[in-house]
């Protein structure tokens, strides 16, 4: 968990500040250095006709509706592969929203249906608490179940600079046949405060300045995980959730039913229907609705060397039908190793009260609700290397309609959301991955914005222009893993005043390590590490986070398979 702090006074906020120069220079000399050390580390050649066995697990064969492979597919062995590419469903998440500077979290901390019991507490500075619980049954059984619970909370050292948040939830998995069910339920609490610099909360009442947030959420769905005899598989889902705040609430359902039908062995048709609903009751103000309904139709098809996937969103936005086009090609110019791509795709994102705080907690309640329709074009490569290396380039043009921006301008603790028309920009971003057995592996990605155009503000204030993010984990030996992660990204513009004056935040480098020693087979060690740089940096205007933070504990497992 990362929480913002301050010093006790504007005049000690202190920056390291870094240029997005350097900031893309170290991203890909860091990439460059990556690449480098694989293919000079795995240049032996001597087993050319032998299999080099990588990795030290050990494998357990399951139930066929069971199988969860990460792995790839084996390639075909005809020289032209002939592969459907669907284009993924657009639920876009604005890059409004925070960056996660939690370190790494390692593989152990999550729970799979193998009987799975665990307990992970600890504490550090800052008054840090940490507390984590978790068990599953029945694995191997046609019905699963899985339970969680935790409790997280820290204090910095300014007034109110207070953050706690508690959960719970249970998921149940039921196989029957080619069908499989699914239900979930969760339950979360957070407390914080306007903890903001302003000079009004000096004097304040603390319960003046409390925000505390609920949010309830059940999930349904159900699933064919293999084609019938008339070659169709669907996932239909419904959630439904409540999430209010001290004096308001919002409710939301999405319904979601997506329909796949084999057409030979090359084609596919897919139907998606689905609708979105909220209704809003915010304090002192009318109760609105913001719906939206859409169907998707799209056809997948090969023609020689390239694959398409051609369709469309019709969707209704508050009542207004507007057309979202999808259309995706690749081409293999080089089998797997060099794939090019295109397309043209749209989506809308639902700006409701719930995913607004999620991207910033310290807003106001806004009295009216609008939807992000986001259109890109763009063309890039992609492909798989040996020694596993995998990489994805791609820039274009992408148009924002309607994108909420962040100003603090009227009160410097309290943010106003506001919708900026319109917003072009020119889209450049791309990741690379590697994984070496299940003892090393490294991650490295960016996302570029640079903006050509917008109608209303005169900079899109809080949105975040340059991210990179780097992480790895490295298991040494059999009861050690370390794990890090290295976020960085230029600081937004901030609207400083009602007069129009600006500035643009410092850009921001946070280093995060995490550590995990197994002692036992029934407890283990670990460490995080957060902000090593110890950097007062502001996300938000006014929002300085907490400084270097290290929490500790101990994990307790009660696993019932070996």
């Amino acid at each position: 968990m990362q929480l913002p702090q301050y010093n006790s006074s504007m005049s000690n906020i202190t920056y390291k500040t870094y240029s997005l120069r350097q900031t893309v220079i170290v991203f890909f000399l860091l990439t460059g250095l990556l690449f480098n050390f694989l293919q000079t580390s795995a240049q032996d050649t001597a087993h050319t006709k032998s299999i080099k066995i990588i990795s030290s697990y050990k494998p357990v064969l399951k139930p066929a509706t069971k199988w969860s492979f990460s792995a790839s597919p084996l390639p075909s062995v005809s020289s032209k592969e002939s592969v459907i590419y669907r284009l993924p469903d657009q639920q876009f998440k604005v890059i409004m929203k925070p960056v996660d500077l939690k370190p790494a979290v390692y593989v152990s901390d999550s729970i799979s249906f193998v009987n799975h019991h665990f307990l992970k507490a600890g504490y550090g500075n800052f008054r840090r608490i940490y507390a984590d619980a978790g068990s599953s049954w029945g694995a191997g059984k046609p019905i699963q179940v899985q339970v969680m619970a935790g409790h997280h909370a820290i204090r910095g050292d300014l007034p109110f600079q207070q953050n706690n948040r508690s959960y719970a939830g249970a998921h149940v998995q039921i196989y029957q046949k080619n069908h499989v069910l699914g239900a979930r339920a969760s339950f979360s609490r957070q407390n914080l405060y306007y903890y903001g610099l302003d000079p009004a909360n000096i004097n304040a009442k603390k319960d003046s300045l409390l925000q505390t947030f609920d949010h309830f959420n059940i999930h349904f769905d159900w699933s064919n995980p293999q084609p019938n005899d008339l070659g169709i598989t669907w996932h239909p889902t419904l959630q439904a959730s409540r999430f209010s705040d001290l004096s308001s609430y919002e409710l939301n359902a999405v319904f979601r039913v997506p329909v796949s039908v084999s057409i030979g062995e090359k084609s596919s048709f897919s139907l998606l229907m689905d609708a979105d609903l909220t209704r809003y009751n915010p304090a002192g103000a009318s109760v609105y609705d913001n719906h939206i309904f859409g169907v998707k139709p799209s056809f997948a098809f090969p023609v020689r060397d390239l694959t398409f996937d051609a369709g469309g969103r019709f969707a209704w936005d508050q009542g207004e039908l507007v057309f979202l086009p999808q259309f995706g090609m690749e081409a293999f110019l080089r089998s797997k190793a060099l794939i090019l791509q295109a397309g043209w795709q749209s989506s809308l994102q639902k700006n409701n009260f719930q995913q607004l705080v999620d991207a910033n907690p310290w807003i106001r309640q806004p009295l009216l609700q609008f939807n992000t329709r986001k259109d890109e074009i763009f063309l890039g490569f992609r492909g798989d290397l040996p020694y596993d290396f995998s990489y994805r380039l791609r820039g274009g043009v992408t148009h924002f309609h309607q994108l909420p921006l962040f100003i603090n301008v009227k009160q410097p603790s309290v943010f106003d959301v506001i919708s900026e028309s319109s917003l072009q920009t020119i889209h450049l971003q791309g990741s690379v991955d590697w994984v070496h057995s299940d003892k090393l592996s490294a991650h490295a990605d960016m996302d570029i914005y640079q903006s050509v155009r917008q109608e209303k503000a005169e900079h899109p204030w809080h949105f975040i222009p340059v991210q990179v993010n780097m992480s790895a984990s490295w298991k040494p030996v059999k009861n050690f893993i370390l794990t890090g992660k290295i976020s960085g990204w230029d600081g937004p513009y901030a609207q400083k005043d009602l007069a129009g004056t600006y500035t643009k935040l410092p850009a921001v480098v946070d280093l995060n390590v995490s550590v995990d020693i197994k002692v036992h087979k029934l407890f283990s060690l670990w460490l995080e590490m957060n902000n090593i740089f110890n950097q007062a940096y502001q996300r938000w205007y006014q929002y300085p986070v907490v400084g270097l933070q290290a929490v500790g504990g101990i994990r307790l497992n009660f696993d019932q398979i070996k």
